[in-house]
């Protein structure tokens, strides 16, 4: 029988329970002070307005007189008053940066900027879906006991390809982050949008360990305790070199090609060079190597075509590039659309189902491995790229009106929040079995649905608590010391 002294906490669950209350009550505090607020104000806005001067019967001068003493008087006062709310404005906003009618009015706007690409939160979304389902898989497989079953029949199916080949779910994101991060304004030219990496980094802290370090976060190493964090220093990293990249190509166009053809080349030429050497098997999931991971897999050098691909891409959206000649005939420009819905369905779909042979029989030779391995990143970034662009440009159809439907972008701002927590609650559902579980559909789809529907409600938590609040946490203490904050 256990004994109280089982239960008890460690000192790390200690802080982590005081860390949750402490935003508990910021939001406590933020929302009440926020309601009164809105509450004087509206008083305010609708109380008594001020007498008007009535016609008297004093010389006309006088008259004037006073009312240009009393106009000035008043301009005075507002003037004193418009300094004194400028001064208490950015603390109140401090202050309110926790409350719940700044922060759900956030999270589930379904309003989008007009110059926005509508296209990419259904990507960011759908490719979350796929990041969960493959993890199910990959990480209920161990609980199954007709795990044979399961790795030796089901998964060579071609159906089944869509899951052991969704490594390239992770590469939408890392094409999705280079995209938005040369669209962005250049150093002389003001336009609205920044990814703000300070909310971000307390809920990776607070939801992954308290002994996670910073830098596994944020820089350099790819933690090994907290095996999902690895895409967040790899990201961090791709964004820290992307700044000169993009003043090169805004400013020198190109050296900034330049720059972008090299570092391509060069990522290319390292990962085919690694999985030429050591020999790796283009189907990672059947050989299950580990050092695969480790050499390639969590490199960022192996990993940064699709980012490349992104920047590309976000620079020709922001100069508003178009792909055809105006003054050719309209049958050109609709061909030209048709050959990149073609290309991208051509590649997404071949990398997709490409290795269904290497299942049944049909293994690649060595150098087509190291040219799958080198290669595929690239053209899955490419055929994002291709029906990023058709959409973006109108020239998506159906597709483009099913990708811009207005439920897609609050589910996109949950997103990184439900990549943090997803695990954790696979982790918790898989546990909750007693014993083994026999896998069939029935159980598979249970289990990824209850993981993306818990996941995407527990990011929701998280996003009100810590990601958004922090957020404009952030926003207010630029404006407070009067930073421009682009």
């Amino acid at each position: 029988m256990r004994t109280p002294a089982d239960f008890s906490l460690q000192r790390g669950a200690i802080t982590m329970i005081v860390i949750c209350c402490l935003f508990v009550l910021l939001l406590g505090v933020g929302t009440a002070i926020d309601t009164a607020t809105r509450r004087l104000n509206t008083v305010n806005r609708t109380g008594t307005k001020p007498i008007e001067d009535g016609i008297v019967n004093h010389d006309e001068k006088q008259a004037v007189r006073d009312t240009e003493v009393e106009e000035n008087a008043t301009l005075l006062d507002e003037s004193k008053k418009k300094k004194r709310r400028l001064n208490v404005a950015p603390l109140l906003d401090l202050i309110t940066a926790f409350s719940l009618h700044k922060t759900l009015p956030t999270i589930f706007s379904t309003h989008q900027p007009p110059n926005a690409i509508g296209c990419i939160n259904p990507i960011r979304v759908i490719s979350m879906f796929w990041i969960v389902t493959c993890h199910v898989y990959f990480f209920g497989i161990s609980h199954f006991d007709n795990a044979v079953v399961v790795f030796d029949v089901i998964v060579k199916q071609l159906p089944f390809q869509v899951i052991v080949n969704g490594f390239f779910s992770v590469d939408t994101f890392f094409f999705l982050s280079g995209l938005l991060t040369s669209y962005l304004p250049p150093p002389n030219e003001q336009t609205k949008g920044q990814v703000s990496f300070g909310s971000i980094l307390p809920s990776s802290i607070l939801v992954t360990d308290s002994n996670l370090g910073i830098c596994d976060v944020l820089l350099v190493l790819n933690s090994e305790c907290i095996g999902w964090v690895w895409y967040l220093a790899t990201d961090r990293q791709f964004y820290i070199i992307s700044p000169p990249i993009i003043w090169l190509l805004f400013c020198f166009l190109p050296l900034g090609v330049i720059s972008l053809s090299v570092l391509l080349c060069s990522s290319l030429i390292a990962t085919g060079a690694i999985a030429g050497y050591y020999q790796y098997d283009a189907n990672i999931f059947m050989k299950s190597d580990s050092a695969y991971s480790d050499d390639i897999y969590i490199k960022p050098y192996c990993r940064i075509a699709p980012y490349l691909v992104g920047l590309a891409l976000g620079y020709v959206f922001f100069k508003k590039m178009k792909m055809f000649i105006k003054s050719l005939h309209l049958v050109l420009n609709y061909s030209l659309y048709g050959s990149l819905w073609v290309l991208a369905a051509g590649l997404l779909m071949a990398f997709i189902y490409g290795l269904y042979g290497t299942w049944n029989q049909h293994p690649f030779t060595a150098a087509g491995n190291a040219s799958y391995i080198m290669l595929s990143r690239l053209a899955w970034g490419v055929g994002l790229g291709c029906v990023t662009y058709a959409c973006h440009s109108g020239h998506g159809g159906w597709v483009n009106t099913f990708l811009s439907l207005g439920f897609w972008v609050p589910l996109s701002r949950l997103t990184f929040s439900a990549y943090l927590v997803h695990p954790i609650v696979l982790g918790v559902l898989i546990s909750g079995y007693t014993g083994t579980i026999h896998y069939n559909v029935l159980i598979g789809v249970k289990l990824i649905t209850a993981t993306v529907v818990l996941s995407y409600a527990a990011a929701g938590v998280l996003a009100i608590f810590v990601e958004f609040p922090l957020g404009s946490l952030e926003a207010a203490l630029f404006k407070l010391f009067g930073l421009a904050k682009r």
